[in-house]
């Protein structure tokens, strides 16, 4: 009975060819159970070898290389910091040089010097980033120490208040 069931092409070797061999044998034997977990096995083995073949496919499809467009020269700050010279107008201290502040005086404010040793100095900054009146201490010149009801102080160096 064997003879007369063309099985599969004798080129076939491989471990799932002899499985197939084999079940279409017990087939052929007429075992109706084996039948149904032969289609059951070939369906899943089928739906296996479709899903490997789609994520072999589309594995790299969204990988490319991002090119950025060109925006020209690159960003420069508009507002230049601390190139303002004494005596120059100023929004703010960060426009003067290092060793100066912006100080809002008889309404105009200007770069000036940063307080020396022993000299009038202001310890606390305005909203907008600028003094009044004074300057605080220079760096290394000691620390502002502010007088009491009075909006300046002088730079020394002492202990804790």
């Amino acid at each position: 009975m064997e003879e007369d069931i063309p099985l599969l092409d004798a080129r076939t070797s491989s471990s799932i060819s002899k499985s197939l061999l084999k079940f279409a044998r017990t087939i052929s034997q007429g075992k109706k159970t084996e039948m149904r977990c032969f289609v059951k096995c070939c369906l899943f083995i089928l739906l296996l070898d479709a899903q490997m073949q789609l994520i072999a496919t589309y594995e790299d499809s969204h990988q490319y290389p991002v090119e950025f467009p060109d925006f020209g020269p690159a960003y420069e700050d508009p507002w230049p910091k601390h190139e303002k010279q004494l005596g120059e107008a100023c929004l703010n201290s960060d426009e003067c040089r290092r060793d100066l502040c912006c100080v809002l005086h008889n309404g105009c404010r200007e770069c000036r010097r940063r307080a020396m040793y022993c000299k009038r100095c202001s310890e606390y900054q305005l909203k907008g980033g600028y003094y009044k009146d004074y300057c605080p201490c220079l760096e290394g010149q000691g620390e502002c120490h502010t007088f009491p009801k009075k909006n300046y102080g002088l730079c020394y160096f002492g202990k804790e208040r």
